[in-house]
């Protein structure tokens, strides 16, 4: 059914939207439309195909730089202004949901390390936590640490992340390969809750609160859970990343 449509001002005869099928954005780190960041030269190689991003890494040292929620974080990361679907710069004092999934898929020799993807103010800081740095919110899926050499990840079992403010909620994953999370903002306080399939795994919390509107950016980042782990030379990891931002009017 057809009808009026006010599009930044214009009157115009669209189709109705139908809220219960709104398709959901592919990440492809390969795009062109990403700004790379890599200070400690974690990435060797980064393809795209049927919707999963393979990312070759080179080998990673132990350290506090590499955990996702840390003052000195510096993973490897991908960066965009998140807009949304009518070009619209998404701000921190909107009032809007931000929904963002992973997805791991079996790779050849893992580390336990993985990709996070959510929202940020400042890529380019050093550190994941707080409105001084870049204030990544976002859930994380790598893989879970073999008992043994640092080097290894488990190649079906992952741990998960949600990380808002402060530290991370961690917990070993055996079956379960996809995450999901909802994050609701308004007017610069927010809240999510990261959803997985075993019942007992769900985990939410508050985000870190804005102060000022900001423009927020999406981002897509390399992650692992302890600062002891590090990744071999040729580690490989396959994810397929989406997301979706849905302003929500007054």
């Amino acid at each position: 059914m057809s009808s009026l449509i006010n599009e930044n001002g214009t009157w115009v005869v669209g189709n109705d939207d139908n809220l219960s099928d709104l398709e959901i954005n592919v990440v492809d780190l390969t795009d062109g439309s990403w700004t790379f960041i890599d200070v400690n030269g974690q990435i060797q190689t980064n393809t795209f195909s049927n919707n999963i991003n393979t990312l070759t890494l080179n080998a990673i040292s132990a350290g506090n730089q590499n955990i996702n929620s840390d003052n000195t974080y510096q993973g490897a990361r991908w960066y965009k202004l998140l807009k949304y679907e009518d070009g619209v710069q998404v701000n921190s004092e909107d009032k809007f949901i931000f929904i963002a999934t992973i997805q791991a898929h079996s790779s050849s020799n893992p580390s336990p390390f993985g990709l996070a993807i959510g929202t940020s103010k400042s890529p380019l800081a050093t550190g994941s936590v707080g409105l001084a740095r870049q204030t990544f919110q976002h859930i994380g899926l790598a893989n879970e640490t073999v008992n043994g050499p640092a080097g290894e990840g488990r190649s079906h079992e992952y741990d998960r992340y949600i990380k808002l403010a402060g530290g991370s909620t961690n917990a070993n994953m055996t079956t379960a390969s996809v995450l999901e999370l909802t994050h609701k903002f308004s007017v610069g306080k927010n809240f999510g809750i990261l959803s997985v399939s075993e019942n007992d795994l769900q985990g939410n919390a508050n985000g870190t609160e804005y102060t000022s509107s900001v423009p927020l950016y999406l981002q897509v980042g390399v992650i692992t859970r302890f600062n002891t782990n590090i990744a071999v030379n040729g580690a490989e990891h396959r994810h397929t990343l989406k997301y979706k931002v849905i302003k929500l009017k007054d």
